[in-house]
């Protein structure tokens, strides 16, 4: 008879080489294990943390998920499969494993926390900020609640409560670098420096579109806009955000402020283009279209634009 204990062996040697840092070769034993013992709790959540340290997130996700089906009462899995779905903007799934883990243990500081992001992350900053607020009762020492407060205070465009929030987390964590950073940035506005500031918030928007990371986008717009109010291109970058989400006669509406500002400006007349044709109001966007190429005539693409549009119309006109 064959020894049990050697089918173990390759899970064995899993763990020692996760307990060792050696997260890759870990991972190729963990999948070879869970391949003849896929409802094994130990190798899920052990592959499903290894892909989430590598920020693989769909993956992680997952895995964890298999892990919980098996034991739902793993806190700190809900906790980091609730993180992983933040990554994936998928806060409402986010928010659901928070939840389950604050009913196993109210005062579960990183869930109370995470939770609270979510909710920021969704652009209910008043909820957020009960909810940061919430973990600072369970812990007053956590600097990451006092940062991220901060980021809702100041989306409450709350700048001084922000401000003094940032200095709480710098106070207990000297070297956190997301507290460094939006210190200073909020000190350069309240001491005048409305322009870096608005510069270093749209870039960090525009980034965060070229991710499909929308959501963030827009808050980060929310706060150019909040120091720099006549921005076309801050309300164009927040139109395109919003034509991410779907969210067409709200992306419509900012096209509109842009040039109201700007009547020149060929990249809002472009985006509004854009939007009118994606509203299916084609003769629009055309107008819009050649509009922006009155401005910019040699935008690239733009003309490309105009002439496949016109061509549809003339299909449908026959």
């Amino acid at each position: 008879m064959s020894d049990p204990s050697l089918s173990d062996q390759p899970l064995q040697d899993a763990i020692s080489l996760y307990q060792e840092g050696r997260h890759s070769e870990a991972a190729r034993l963990f999948h070879e294990f869970l391949r003849t013992n896929p409802r094994h709790f130990e190798a899920l959540q052990s592959l499903g943390m290894i892909y989430f340290q590598a920020n693989e997130f769909e993956r992680a996700q997952y895995l964890l998920g298999e892990a919980l089906l098996i034991d739902p009462f793993y806190l700190d899995g809900l906790c980091v499969r609730g993180v992983a779905l933040l990554r994936l903007q998928r806060q409402t799934e986010a928010i659901s494993c928070f939840e389950q883990a604050l009913i196993l243990k109210p005062d579960f500081i990183e869930a109370l926390s995470n939770r609270a992001t979510a909710l920021m992350e969704m652009g209910r900053l008043e909820e957020a900020l009960q909810g940061f607020d919430s973990a600072l009762a369970v812990n007053p020492d956590h600097a990451p609640t006092w940062n991220n407060r901060g980021n809702a205070l100041l989306g409450l465009q709350r700048v001084e409560d922000a401000m003094a929030s940032y200095e709480r987390a710098l106070a207990l964590a000297p070297d956190l670098p997301e507290a460094k950073r939006n210190r200073a940035e909020t000190l350069g506005y309240l001491c005048g420096s409305n322009s870096s500031f608005a510069d270093t918030a749209f870039s960090r928007g525009v980034g965060f579109i070229e991710k499909g990371q929308f959501e963030n986008a827009i808050a980060q717009f929310d706060e150019a806009l909040l120091v720099r109010p006549n921005f076309p291109d801050g309300y164009t970058a927040r139109a395109a955000a919003l034509a991410g989400l779907d969210r067409l006669d709200e992306a419509l509406a900012h096209c509109e402020v842009a040039i109201s500002l700007d009547p020149e400006y060929a990249p809002a007349f472009e985006l509004r283009g854009d939007v009118l044709y994606d509203m299916k109001r084609a003769e629009d966007a055309v107008e819009s279209y050649e509009k922006a190429l009155a401005g910019d005539p040699d935008r690239p693409g733009l003309a490309a634009k105009r002439e496949r549009v016109l061509a549809e119309l003339k299909k449908l006109a026959h």
